[in-house]
Order: C-alpha cells, then sequence, then structure tokens
C-alpha cells in the first residue's frame, strides 16, 4: 500500500481542509491554534487515515483545535500539550467509527470546554497522562459512540464542578490505573477531584470499568465516580479511593447496575464524607454480596460484591457505606470495614422510600470500630422495609433491614481512657448496630454473629416505634479491669422510643463487665428475653441488677420463668405479638407492661401471662393466656380463643366486641369480667365457660335480646357453668342461644348467683330461642333474681330441660315490677319440659307474676319443690294460664321417675385433656305412690352424694 507522509503548519486564522487522497496518509501536525466560534485548528475527513501532533495546541473561544471525520482513523500526540479553554471549545473531536486515539501527555482543559470528544463507535482511546480540568460545564472527555474502549491513568485534577471523563454511549469499556512513579519507590500520582467536581460519569448502559487508580475526593459535592444508567459495571481490584471533607467516593444512582470490590482500599474522612453511596429517589435496589454470582442483578436492584481482600477506612464524621432509594436493599459484605473516631460503616437512610430489602455483614465480613463515636451498621427511615407488621417471638423475622453474621467489635476507649458518660443517653453511645424512626413499620437489625463491645457503648439499639432488634448470635460485654460500675455505660439490648429489644431462644449475652447491663428500655419500649443471659460465664439470675430491667420491675418477674417481657406502654403499632411455635419448645411469656394496638397470637405450646396491662387489643389464642391478678386486659374487635386454646383471667378482663370461644374460658373467683356495648362471650363448637368470680355486663348498644353476657353455639356438649357472681343489667341478657347444639346436649348451669334486670326490649335472664339441644339448669344453694316489668328468670322456644334446684326469685319484697314469670317455655311446637325440683324455691315478689308458664301443648311440667307467694295480693300464682295448668304432670308416676342428670363441666387448668363429669351430688330419687323407686341410669356417674326420699311428695 503506497503511504504519503507529509508535514503540515496552520496558522490560528486558518481552516485547512485536505482532501482525501487515493491512498493512506500519515499526516504530521505542527502547532495547532484555533479561536473564536466555528474556527477549526485542523478538518479532516479521512478513511483510514493516520495523523499524529506532536507539538502544542491552543483552542478557545468556542473553537476545535481537531476535527477529524472517517472510519479507521488513528490519531496520536506523543508528547504534545494540549489547552482548551472556553465555553463550547473542543480539543479533539473524532466522529467516524473505529477511531483510535493516544494521548501521552497532559493536557488543560476549563471554563466550559471539552477536550476529548468522541461520537463513533466502537472507538479505542489510550490516555497516558491524564487531562486536569476546570470550571463549570467543563469535560476532559465525552464518549458518546457506542461500544468504545477507553484506558488511562487516571482520571486528572478535576475541580470548580467540572468532569473528566463523561460516557453517554452504551457498551463502554473502561479501565483506569495509577500513572508510573516519577522515581523508583515513589508513591503513585494521585488524581484529585475537588471543589464539586466528577471524576468519572457514566450515563450510558452496559458500560465496563476497571479502576486501580488511586484518587483523592475533596469537598462537599465532590465525587469520583458517578454510576447512572442501566446495567453497568464496575470493579475495582487495587489502587485506592480517598474520600474527604464532605465528598463521595462512588455514587450509584442508576440500576441494574454492580459494583466489586475485590481489592483495593477505600477511605472516607470528615463529616459529610461517603466511600460508596447508593441513593436515587426513584429506587436502587442494592446487593451486596459475598462473591461474583450470589445474587443476580433484577427488577431494577443494584449489587455490591465486596471480596474478602477489600477494605473500608472511616473516620471523623464519614460513613463507609450510604443506600438510600425506594426499591430493596440486599446486603452481604464480606471484606473488612475498620472505623475510627466518629465513624459508620454502614447507613440505609430514608431518602427515599425502602420497599424490602437488608443490609449483611457477611460470615467473613469484619467491622472494627475503635474510638470515640465510631459504630457498625445503622438503619433509619419511616419505611426501610415492608413486612407483614408482626413481632415474631417464636420464628425469624423476615427480611431484617440488617443482619449480622460475621463480627462488629466496638470499643471507644481503643486511643485511651473515656471520661465518665454516665448522663448520656442510650441513644448517643456507640453501636453495633442501630435502628431508628421505623415509622409503624417492622424496621429490624438481627445478629446472627458476634458482636462485642468494650468499656462503653451498646451492641444493639431500637430507638423508634415500630423499630425491632433482635439477638439470635452472642453479644459480648466486656471492659478494662478496674473500670467502675457506674460512669461508663455499657449496653446489649436497647429499646427506646417505643421500640422492641429481643434476646432470642438461641441468643446469648455474656456480660463479663461491672459497669455492664445485659438490657436497658425506657418507659415506653419492650424487652424480651428467651435466651440465655451470663455472668462472667455463669446464669446470670432475672433479679439481678446487671440484668437491667427498668427499676421497680425486677420484684415482678417470676423466677420460674426465665422468658420474660417488660415494657411500660407498648404500641405495637398493629402488629402481631407472636408467642410460641411449632418448632420451639413452650414458650413463656411474661408481661408485666401495657400492651396495646396490636394483636396478640399465642400458639398451641405458647403461654401469655399478663401482669400489667393489654389495651385494645385482639386475641388469637390456641395456648394458654392468663390474666393475672391485678392485671388487666381490654379486648378488640374478632378475638377468639381456637380449639386448644385457654383464657385464664384472675384480673381485670373488658371486653366490648364478641369474643369468639372454641377453646375454654376461666373466670378464677379473682376475676373480674367486664361487657358492654356489644360485648359478649360467644361459646362456639368446641367451646367451654366456667365463670366462679364476678362477671358485669352493662350499656348494651342493642336491646330485644341481640346481646347476651354468654351466647350458646353449636358446642360439642362443653356448655357453660355459673359459679361466681352475675350481675347483668341495660339490654343485656345472662345468656342466649344462636345455633343447636350438636353431638349431645349443651347445657347453661348456675351454681352461683345471677342478678338479672330487665331493660331495652330484653326481658328474659337465661333465653334458649328456636334451637334444640341447650338445657337450662339452676343448682342448689343458687339464686336468679329478676327484676324489672315482665322479666322472666328461665325461657326456651325448643326442646330444652329447664330445671330449677335452687332459689329463683321474681323481684325483691316491695318491688313495684309486675308481670314476671320464673320458667317459660314459649314456643307452640315446643316439647320441653320445666322441672321445679325437691329443692328448688320459687318466690314470687310481683304482682301479676307467675312460676311457670307453657305456651305450646306438647311441653311438660314437673313441680317437686316450693313455689312461695309473697306478691301481697291474689294477682301472683304457679300456672300463668289454663293450658299451663293442663300440662302439670308432677303427681304421675311418670314424673316420679323422671331424674335429670346433667353434665358439670371444668375447664382444664392447662393443656391436660378436659373431661366431663356427670356429678348427681344433691339429687333426690323419688319414690312411686307403690313405693318403688325411680331408676337411674347414665355412664361415668358419680352417685356418692345421692339420696332416697321414701315419702312421696306431689306438687306444692
Amino acid at each position: 500500500m503506497q503511504r504519503l507522509s507529509l508535514m503540515v503548519a496552520f496558522s490560528s486564522a486558518m481552516v485547512v481542509p485536505v482532501p482525501a487522497p487515493a491512498a493512506d496518509i500519515v499526516l504530521r501536525l505542527r502547532p495547532i491554534q484555533a479561536s473564536g466560534p466555528s474556527t477549526v485548528g485542523f478538518d479532516m475527513s479521512q478513511e483510514n487515515g493516520q495523523f499524529s501532533s506532536n507539538y502544542r495546541t491552543w483552542v478557545s473561544g468556542g473553537g476545535t483545535g481537531f476535527l477529524i471525520s472517517g472510519n479507521k482513523v488513528r490519531f496520536d500526540r506523543p508528547s504534545s500539550l494540549m489547552h482548551v479553554n472556553g465555553k463550547g471549545s473542543n480539543g479533539i473531536v473524532i466522529k467516524g467509527n473505529d477511531a483510535a486515539v493516544m494521548l501521552a501527555n497532559r493536557g488543560e482543559v476549563d471554563q466550559g470546554a471539552t477536550g476529548i470528544r468522541v461520537t463513533g463507535k466502537q472507538a479505542e482511546l489510550r490516555l497516558l497522562r491524564p487531562l486536569d480540568v476546570h470550571g463549570a460545564g467543563s469535560t476532559g472527555v465525552l464518549l458518546e459512540g457506542g461500544s468504545a474502549r477507553l484506558s488511562g491513568v487516571g482520571t486528572g485534577n478535576i475541580s470548580l464542578s467540572a468532569i473528566g471523563i463523561h460516557v453517554t454511549g452504551n457498551q463502554i469499556s473502561l479501565v483506569l490505573k495509577d500513572p508510573p512513579p516519577l522515581s523508583l519507590g515513589a508513591q503513585p500520582i494521585a488524581s484529585t477531584i475537588g471543589s464539586g467536581a466528577t471524576g468519572l460519569l457514566i450515563d450510558g448502559s452496559q458500560t465496563s470499568i476497571r479502576l486501580r487508580d488511586t484518587e483523592r475526593i475533596l469537598g462537599e459535592g465532590s465525587q469520583g465516580v458517578v454510576m447512572g444508567g442501566s446495567g453497568n459495571t464496575l470493579h475495582r481490584d487495587g489502587g485506592s479511593s480517598e474520600v474527604a471533607e464532605g465528598g463521595t467516593g462512588l455514587f450509584v444512582q442508576g440500576w441494574l447496575s454492580r459494583v466489586m470490590l475485590s481489592g483495593g482500599t477505600i477511605l472516607a474522612s470528615g463529616q459529610g464524607s461517603v466511600g460508596i453511596s447508593f441513593r436515587n429517589p426513584d429506587g436502587p435496589q442494592v446487593v451486596f454480596t459475598s462473591r461474583a454470582g450470589h445474587r443476580q442483578a433484577e427488577d431494577g436492584r443494584n449489587q455490591l460484591v465486596a471480596g474478602a481482600d477489600s477494605r473500608i477506612i472511616v473516620s471523623n464524621g464519614a460513613t463507609g457505606i450510604h443506600i438510600a432509594g425506594a426499591y430493596p436493599v440486599y446486603a452481604d459484605l464480606e471484606g473488612k470495614i475498620q472505623v475510627q473516631a466518629h465513624g459508620l460503616a454502614l447507613k440505609l437512610s430514608d431518602e427515599g422510600t425502602f420497599v424490602a430489602g437488608q443490609a449483611r455483614n457477611g460470615v467473613a465480613g469484619s467491622i472494627v470500630a475503635q474510638g470515640v463515636g465510631a459504630s457498625g451498621m445503622a438503619a433509619e427511615g419511616a419505611a426501610i422495609i415492608s413486612l407483614d407488621h408482626n413481632l415474631y417471638l417464636s420464628t425469624p423475622p423476615p427480611l431484617p433491614a440488617l443482619i449480622n453474621l460475621g463480627r462488629i467489635d466496638v470499643d471507644p476507649a481503643s486511643d485511651g481512657a473515656l471520661p465518665p458518660r454516665a448522663a448520656m443517653p442510650a441513644s448517643e453511645l456507640e453501636f453495633g448496630m442501630s435502628v431508628s424512626r421505623g415509622g409503624g413499620r417492622n424496621t429490624i437489625a438481627v445478629n446472627e454473629g458476634t458482636i462485642t463491645v468494650a468499656n462503653s457503648g451498646v451492641a444493639m439499639i431500637a430507638s423508634s416505634s415500630g423499630a425491632m432488634v433482635v439477638n439470635q448470635g452472642v453479644i459480648n460485654l466486656q471492659a478494662a479491669p478496674g473500670t467502675p460500675e457506674d460512669g461508663l455505660p455499657l449496653f446489649g439490648l436497647v429499646a427506646l422510643n417505643g421500640a422492641t429489644a429481643v434476646n432470642r431462644r438461641m441468643g446469648i449475652i455474656n456480660v463479663n463487665a461491672a459497669n455492664a447491663r445485659a438490657f436497658h428500655a425506657d418507659s415506653s419500649s419492650t424487652l424480651i428475653n428467651q435466651g440465655m443471659v451470663n455472668l462472667n460465664g455463669n446464669p446470670m439470675p432475672s433479679r439481678d441488677a446487671r440484668m437491667g430491667w427498668p427499676a421497680g420491675q425486677s420484684g415482678t418477674l417470676p423466677d420460674k420463668v426465665n422468658q420474660v417481657v417488660y415494657s411500660s406502654s407498648s404500641d405495637l403499632a398493629g402488629k402481631w405479638l407472636i408467642v410460641g411455635g411449632a418448632d420451639l419448645d413452650a414458650l413463656h411469656q411474661v408481661n408485666v407492661s401495657t400492651l396495646f394496638n396490636g394483636v396478640l397470637q399465642v400458639d398451641p405450646d405458647g403461654v401469655f401471662i399478663n401482669e400489667g396491662g393489654v389495651a385494645g387489643m385482639r386475641l388469637a389464642v390456641a395456648g394458654r393466656v392468663q390474666n393475672a391478678a391485678g392485671a388487666r386486659m381490654t379486648l378488640a374487635r374478632k378475638s377468639k380463643l381456637l380449639a386448644s386454646g385457654l383464657l385464664v383471667n384472675e384480673g381485670t378482663l373488658v371486653v366490648r366486641h364478641p369474643l369468639g370461644i372454641n377453646g375454654w374460658m376461666r373466670n378464677q373467683p379473682s376475676g373480674r369480667l367486664h361487657l358492654r356495648g356489644s360485648g359478649m362471650a360467644v361459646n362456639k363448637q368446641n367451646g367451654g365457660i366456667v365463670n366462679q368470680g364476678t362477671v358485669l355486663a352493662e350499656a348494651a348498644n342493642a336491646g330485644g335480646h341481640r346481646v347476651a353476657a354468654f351466647v350458646a353455639g353449636p358446642g360439642l356438649g362443653n356448655g357453660i357453668h355459673n359459679a361466681g357472681t352475675l350481675t347483668v343489667r341495660e339490654g343485656y341478657g345472662v345468656m342466649m342461644t344462636v345455633r343447636a347444639a350438636k353431638q349431645g346436649r349443651s347445657m347453661f348451669i348456675n351454681s352461683g348467683t345471677i342478678d338479672f334486670t330487665a331493660d331495652k326490649g330484653t326481658t328474659t335472664a337465661l333465653y334458649v330461642k328456636n334451637h334444640a339441644g341447650h338445657d337450662l339448669v339452676n343448682d342448689p344453694e343458687a339464686s336468679i333474681t329478676v327484676r324489672g316489668n315482665n322479666a322472666i328468670a328461665m325461657r326456651s322456644d325448643s326442646d330444652s330441660q329447664l330445671v330449677n334446684r335452687g332459689a329463683l326469685n321474681l323481684g325483691e319484697k316491695g318491688t313495684a315490677d309486675t308481670g314476671m314469670t320464673a320458667m317459660v317455655l314459649g314456643g307452640r311446637n315446643a316439647a320441653g319440659r320445666i322441672v321445679n325440683d325437691s329443692q328448688g324455691v320459687i318466690r314470687i315478689h310481683a304482682r301479676q307474676s307467675h312460676a311457670f308458664w307453657m305456651a305450646g301443648s306438647g311441653s311438660t311440667l314437673i313441680n317437686r319443690g316450693q313455689v312461695q307467694l309473697l306478691c301481697g295480693d291474689s294477682s301472683c300464682g304457679l300456672f300463668r294460664d289454663i293450658a299451663t295448668r293442663a300440662g302439670d304432670i308432677s303427681g304421675s308416676a311418670a314424673a316420679a321417675a323422671y331424674q335429670f342428670v346433667p353434665p358439670l363441666l371444668e375447664s382444664a387448668a392447662g393443656h391436660e385433656q378436659r373431661v366431663a363429669r356427670s356429678t348427681l351430688a344433691g339429687y333426690v330419687i323419688g319414690t312411686r305412690p307403690d313405693g318403688q323407686a325411680g331408676t337411674l341410669s347414665g355412664g361415668h356417674l358419680d352417685a356418692s352424694g345421692v339420696t332416697v326420699d321414701t315419702g312421696f311428695v306431689a306438687g306444692t
């Protein structure tokens, strides 16, 4: 191929176009000077051209030094300098494809100019010396074409809001390394980026960047690398990035991008300085992973691969890694982060809205925070992650914001002795892991590795409502020998401002210092211990002061229960407090707090004991809940006891909405059950209710027999037993049915005292509506007193047996109420039976009142007891009408032979098998007129208290 070599000289005012020759041309160009708008120093349109310029080039005023068009152009500048300044000025412009450009000496670009601009595809640039770029709008190298390759020695000195290298094209390959040292053994020459400048700006997609250079980023707004666009990859395997005075080393604001650290060092120092920042209000999803390919980028997420040989050093108010954005965050760090005084290793913040995610310190990861103010990992924000709003005590919490699998070491006294800091709030101490400002969502930090805090500080702290820290690894608290017990606060788990701290079942807290406390909380927060707390290698007693329970609470903690909940006022913010779990042994939780605004779920192996307050909580109980004496519990809507659930009330239980009972509810002798509004104990398919305490039902929000203290559903024969005191008024009924019984008969048994006042259209105390299989029994020494006009003590509109063996009182002496009835079978087709047994007494104080009333013809009446007419005139009597008198079979052989054997049920004290026992204590077997006794048959009968009445007695 014929080649022609020409030496060409140009003046500053002349533009000389060179025509394309027939063969390749090698041009060696003398000095170029272009000044003024649209001025071009050298303009060539040439295919396969080769150009070399070894002389200085001056461009200013909007001019262009070299404008080369054509494919496969080669352009070299072996040693000459290039000076480009002024808005719109360009040093070298390459418009063709497959261009190759080499610069071997430094150049200066300032005042809005561009040093090198490549618009063609598949260009190759080699910068053997960097360009120094200064001034807003100035750019050293602008790559606009696709599939280009650039290799260079750093970005140069960039300042005053300028840009060193700007990539807008796609599929670019870029490699930056250090220039050769000036002398043997000398340190590499570092690029300096300051005064709001940017070293490398990536706006294109599918760009690959490899960094081995040394750079210094100084000043607020200064950035080493800004990576926007999508699908870009940055790999640092050598060199160093030193960030100071508020600068940022690497700023990722795009998506589907990946950052790999396999070597080199990032140093961040000074208030506001950040080593690596992922921050995009549109939302990056950031993945820190230990090895390439560990997680694939998807759904807009970015990745940071921080290998074991990577190193980050942080000090003086700087942050090593800062993440903020709207996409989920996943983080695994396997390298080493060294934090010095007033530095922070990693922070997730609320500059944007995180949907879900986490940041991990991996198994091989190490965070060492030494010096005053040096701390580990922090998450803060209104919505770092989106969970199902549950407070998990039995299963691992899903998707924590922060996880430590490796080591975190914190020692603020590593540089020397600390001054006394007893007055310093826990929120201002150095920490291993911290979550704050949860904003009602679960912002969670979990330790599964080892956190060691020496001398002073906090291992894990949650400091806002909705935030939670969970230890299921090891926490070590230690101090130098001779450290006083007070003066240097040292804590394991801390909860403040409505937050929660949990030491889970596998969690271990080792307290090895006199000034250390395992736990700390303010009056609004929750502490939960399910794990192990050791004092100098031995289990710590729960009442030891170094456990850290708040003042006045340690005395309430039971010695036999290792799992404890503490709080004084804990807002669960709509979350579920879950106790127990199929994967764990039975868990016992003791609450000495006031829990509110949430759901309490107790699994079959869980036990929740309330010794404080539960306010407006919804229950979902399959295990055991105990409201202890002196405690108070107020239930919210949709509360329920499942088939295996047991609710034991020894304190005050307030129910304002229906409480569904498929298990057992027991109101103990000390218990007070208060029902208001629409509050009812609804006995469902497998339910059973026993009252031995006091029940008050009042202020019903609906009358007309729509609300009752106890509601009988289908049942399985368990029924409802009152052995305490029931006071029912203001529209409430004592008991009503809502469905027919299944598998045997359901029963309401009164062995205590019932005081009922008819009101708001509710006139019946015990009412079986048109539902088969329900019986009502008033036991010996029990009493039912009814008040109010037209009040009824016991009524059924179905096939019930109404049995009175105690006292039924229609009003009291001197009452003005009228129209009462003791026992009623109200359905016209009812086939039930009324029995006033031999121990039964009916006292009628109200005028125009009666003992019995049967509306239908299919019912029968047996009266063996007493009816006392105490109304003062002849308006009261036994039978309300002639039809009722006609149904009286009291003197017949059938009546004498009749025996009623109700089962007296007892709920299980715990989770042992429940047994229904048929007791006949207090029953009297009657005799027929011919002297023969009645017969009795049944299974599992206790007949020890049965007597036989040998005298035939009929009627009253």
